[in-house]
């Protein structure tokens, strides 16, 4: 860069000169070491590392793919029995519950609804559960290997793994005798996290639930049945004393073909979030 200063200043050319050349730093030797960071070993004579490093990787940004479990069709495993007609009560006599998850395989609760204490059975629709997508992947795992630089003398050979390089800057050409250009970080946060999967609505829902009523406890003597899908509301029968049995047990089965088929949002899961990294170190090495 020339530098053009008034005469009266000329005393001070070289100083003023100097101050407006930028600073490059020369080459400087080191001892390179990479491998599994609990194996590093120590740097000649007990001297301490110019710098510990992770090596500066560029990840895929796949995390994998998303699926989606198929949506179920349950039958309700709450009904009621009310003492009066149907409408005639908003307050149920009896709760019949089922247990959570329940298949619809003949059930007999561990006591029946007596005749004389109920007059109507309220039967409730069956419960759609939605597709459950494939749990959120983890972002592909970065390379558990460091690098150890070493400061060096130039007159002597490497220690045994090490490799000899010299310092380098961003955009540098490596010279001949030293080929190989290494860039690492001494210091990275790894803030990724994979997006997570979701499922579209089903292509096609039909969940249709045929519910039968027993008075005996093994599911034989049917006495009264109601057909519901999931879309309608509770539906209530009457049952006139003389011909009212005890309600003992329930079964429910499939009335329909059920198809609940989700296809993901996604295809893929991909990484948000970045690697961040401090400054890198670059170095032009042997090998």
């Amino acid at each position: 860069m020339r530098c053009v200063l008034p005469f009266a200043l000329a005393g001070f050319t070289a100083a003023a000169c100097a101050l407006d050349t930028p600073y490059i730093e020369q080459p400087k030797p080191m001892w390179l070491w990479t491998g599994d960071e609990t194996a590093a070993p120590a740097c000649p004579d007990g001297a301490e590392p110019a710098w510990d490093g992770w090596q500066v990787e560029d990840p895929s940004p796949d995390c994998g793919e998303c699926s989606c479990a198929p949506a179920t069709c349950k039958p309700s495993t709450a009904y009621e029995t009310f003492g009066a007609a149907c409408g005639e009560e908003t307050v149920p006599t009896n709760h019949v519950d089922l247990p959570e998850g329940w298949d619809g395989a003949c059930f007999a609760p561990p006591l029946p609804v007596p005749t004389l204490s109920y007059a109507s059975i309220l039967y409730r629709p069956p419960v759609v559960t939605p597709c459950e997508p494939s749990p959120t992947p983890e972002p592909p795992a970065l390379t558990a290997e460091i690098a150890r630089a070493c400061r060096a003398d130039a007159a002597l050979a490497p220690p045994s793994g090490f490799v000899s390089c010299m310092t380098s800057t961003v955009g540098a050409a490596c010279p001949a005798e030293f080929p190989l250009r290494r860039v690492f970080t001494e210091h990275r946060i790894d803030y990724r996290t994979c997006s997570p999967c979701e499922c579209a609505p089903p292509s096609e829902l039909q969940c249709t639930v045929h519910i039968t009523a027993y008075a005996d406890r093994a599911c034989e003597q049917a006495f009264d049945s109601a057909t519901l899908s999931f879309t309608d509301d509770p539906v209530c029968h009457d049952f006139p004393s003389p011909s009212r049995p005890k309600f003992s047990a329930l079964r429910a089965e499939p009335a329909a073909p059920i198809a609940g088929a989700c296809a993901p949002v996604q295809r893929r899961s991909v990484v948000v979030d970045e690697i961040v990294r401090s400054p890198p170190e670059f170095l032009c090495c042997e090998q």
